[in-house]
Formats: structure tokens, sequence, C-alpha cells
């Protein structure tokens, strides 16, 4: 939208922790790119000839979650800049549910073969879940009960809110289950996990109840906050500005993979 929105500008990232870091961030929700993470990379690909589609390899495992050896260039990239927007992102959750404040990361639920990789069965995501003293609780959900043109299993971890009760409130009485699963291309060449990459509406509804209660409790009533915080200020007008451009439902470092 803006190079002043892009969480790698020293600047931004400097705010952003120091913000958290005063107990300023009440709530945030984040989804961590899955392009680099995803199982249909693993699916095999045809034409409407039956012919074999090269399609993008898989760029991690589950014993290599990290990253496969032997990578592109290319591939590299991806894989460097989805590790570095998922640690950061993690970071900043530990910061604001120490403080209080209500966190939510979206990520694909794990796989079912054991071999692929998930960031559900990294460590440091594993450290961070143990109980009986953990920061943060997971739930799994099923996006299509909440509209989604697919099947997309998704589990959720969370800090400070009833998270499930909030999305349960939510889910659609009555929705048909889709029947197809977002795998390969569609037939202008565009991938089917696009229409999966926008939250639903009603999905979305479900993290703003979540988010609800803390904000009534500590949302200050009034603010001048273009005196108070001139970079803050600064960013949410750029955010709010019509004049961005398109917002890209993923994050591309390659725009024509």
């Amino acid at each position: 939208m803006d190079p002043q929105l892009n969480i790698h500008d020293s600047k931004l990232w400097a705010f952003l922790v120091e913000i958290a870091r005063a107990g300023r961030i009440l709530g945030f929700l984040q989804g961590p790119p899955c392009e680099t993470w995803t199982s249909a990379r693993h699916s095999e690909q045809r034409d409407e000839e039956g012919n074999l589609i090269r399609g993008p390899r898989p760029l991690r495992s589950a014993s290599e979650l990290w990253g496969l050896p032997l990578l592109s260039g290319r591939e590299l990239a991806q894989v460097f800049t989805g590790n570095c927007l998922l640690l950061k992102g993690l970071l900043l959750a530990v910061i604001i549910a120490m403080h209080g404040g209500v966190t939510i990361l979206e990520h694909p639920a794990v796989p079912f073969d054991e071999t692929y990789a998930s960031i559900w069965r990294l460590g440091v995501i594993k450290l961070l879940l143990r109980q009986p003293l953990a920061l943060f609780r997971k739930v799994t959900v099923e996006q299509w009960r909440f509209g989604s043109g697919g099947i997309k299993p998704t589990t959720l971890m969370y800090s400070n809110t009833d998270l499930p009760r909030a999305l349960r409130a939510c889910e659609l009485p009555d929705v048909p289950k889709p029947k197809q699963y977002l795998i390969g291309k569609n037939l202008d060449g565009s991938y089917k996990t696009a229409v999966a990459k926008e939250y639903p509406a009603a999905l979305n509804q479900g993290f703003a109840l979540a988010l609800q209660r803390i904000l009534d409790v500590k949302l200050p009533y009034s603010t001048d906050a273009a005196s108070i915080e001139p970079f803050g200020y600064q960013l949410a007008m750029i955010a709010s500005s019509t004049e961005c451009g398109e917002i890209k439902p993923d994050y591309q470092p390659n725009a024509g993979r």
C-alpha cells in the first residue's frame, strides 16, 4: 500500500516494538503468509487434457521447517521473507500478550501428512502453547462455516480473550459446505487458493467480537492522536487512504510465480 507500511522498514518496526512494550497495542491480528508453507505445493496438478503441470514445488518439510536445502535464489528469498514475517509477528504477539493485549494469529491447520511442513510443528510455537502456564491458547475452525469459498481448516493462536466463544457466535447457520479443495489453478491461470486469502466477513466479525471487550475497557475516549503520536497518526492516515491502490490478498515477493 505504501513503503512506510512495510514491516521491514526500520522506523516502522522500531515504532511498533516501542508502543507494544509500552502496552499501547490493545489488539493484534496477524496472518503470516502461508505461500511457502501450504500443503498445496505437494499436490499434483494437471490441465484439462490430463497433462502434468509444473506448479510451485515444496520449500519446507516437517524435518526442515525453516527451509529445504538446495533451494534456488528466488525460493530462498521467499522462505527468508516468510520466516522473517512469522518471527516478527511472534515477537510482537509475545510483547503485546504480556501487557494484557488481545492477540490472534491465523494459519492453516496442521496437515494430515506428517511429512508436510506447518508452523504448528515449529518448536517455538509449541513452546508458546505449552501448558499449564502458556501465554497463548489455540483453536481450530473450518472457514467454510463462516462463508469461505473453499474447505480450509484454520488454526488460531490467541491470548487474553475467549476467541472460541466469539467465533461460535458468528458462525453462519445452514451454510452449505463447499465441495472444492483449493488446489491447483483455475482455467484463467489464477491459483484456486486466492479465494481463501481474504477472511470471510463472518470470520472478521468473530475477530472483532473477540477484541471488543478490551477496547471497551481500555480504549481512551478522547486523545489528540496527531500531537501525541505523529508517526502513528501518519501511518493511520496512509492505511485509511483510498489512494493507496489495490490491497493484495497475500504477500507476493515474486508476482509471476
